[in-house]
């Protein structure tokens, strides 16, 4: 009797054994779910932020295609002057005065259209700076985010074997609780049945004595 009592509780510990195995196995699965999700909570951030980049990188180089445009007619309207001072200064006549307070004139626009020019030569090489700066953000930001995606790749890859090895060992470790409990079940009931007749030959016993 002393040995089905031990293996009874041999049996039932190692039933206790497989159901903690089995919800080490939930909180694992849990904690790499959990993971997941901050993976991917991770790439839609970084995704916005290179669609912000991307949407100022496009408005800067409108601005520097606008700016290239005023400095190309700056340009212009500067060359057709000079041209315009140099005609007048070869056909000047008797009216030397009124001449050269004209091209005096025309010198001192000369000179507001050349500073003109400077400025937006400067402004253009400005905005071609910060150009480069958001070119070489928006590469990193798209390293980051390709890298991103390869670790998520991963994971989800993981994940899906962990998943599928995790489900074998549950309904492995399943079977295992359930042939346990079988036993348990087998052993309880000839625990009874030996109990009983422990009992009639008790009973036999006593009335044979008395």
């Amino acid at each position: 009797m002393g040995d089905l009592e031990k293996k009874l509780a041999d049996k039932m510990e190692e039933c206790d054994s497989l159901t903690k195995d089995k919800s080490a196995l939930e909180s694992e699965k849990e904690e790499l779910t959990n993971k997941l999700e901050s993976l991917q909570s991770d790439v839609s951030e970084l995704e916005k932020k290179l669609t912000d980049k991307n949407e100022e990188f496009e408005n800067f180089t409108k601005e520097k295609e606008e700016l290239d445009n005023k400095l190309e007619f700056k340009t212009t309207e500067l060359d057709n002057l000079t041209k315009k001072n140099a005609e007048e200064e070869e056909i000047r006549t008797s009216s030397m005065g009124d001449l050269e307070k004209k091209l005096a004139d025309k010198m001192e626009e000369c000179d507001s259209l050349t500073k003109d020019k400077s400025a937006l030569e400067s402004e253009k090489e400005e905005l071609s700076n910060k150009l480069e700066s958001l070119q070489s953000d928006v590469s990193e930001l798209e390293k980051k985010l390709a890298d991103k995606n390869e670790e998520l790749d991963n994971l989800t890859k993981q994940k899906s074997e962990d998943d599928a090895a995790h489900s074998v060992l549950v309904a492995d470790l399943e079977k295992k609780v359930s042939d346990q409990s079988q036993q348990l079940s087998d052993l309880e009931s000839e625990k009874d049945k030996l109990s009983t007749e422990r009992d009639n030959i008790q009973s036999e016993l006593d009335t044979i004595t008395k």
